[in-house]
């Protein structure tokens, strides 16, 4: 069986000022291929990948990532204009402006 490369993902290159489009389409679908299909729950993984920053950075990544799964779960299981998906929806909000705010990076999952 072939090893899987380990996906790197730095919360810290904005602040680096080396974010550039290749970057950020990387950052993009790695958190895609999170949400797709692997559970989202980053401490349990089962794919190699590396997530580095600062203890903020890391945690509002985990917190956005883990609130976009609820969105999408309670969209699929009770329909999007839901009161547990608009108020899973509400705490994504919240989620994704303390992950932009804290690492610069624009949550790329609308």
């Amino acid at each position: 069986m072939e090893k899987l490369p380990i996906i790197e993902i730095d919360l810290s290159f904005a602040k680096k000022k080396v974010l550039n489009e290749n970057l950020y389409n990387l950052f993009t679908g790695a958190v895609g291929l999170f949400l797709k299909g692997i559970g989202v729950n980053i401490d349990k993984l089962s794919i190699p990948v590396r997530i580095t920053g600062t203890k903020k950075e890391i945690g509002a990544f985990k917190t956005a990532l883990n609130n976009s799964k609820k969105y999408i779960e309670a969209s699929k299981l009770h329909g999007k204009d839901s009161e547990e998906a608009t108020s899973s929806k509400k705490e994504l909000l919240t989620a994704v402006s303390e992950f932009e705010e804290v690492t610069k990076i624009k949550w790329p999952v609308e």
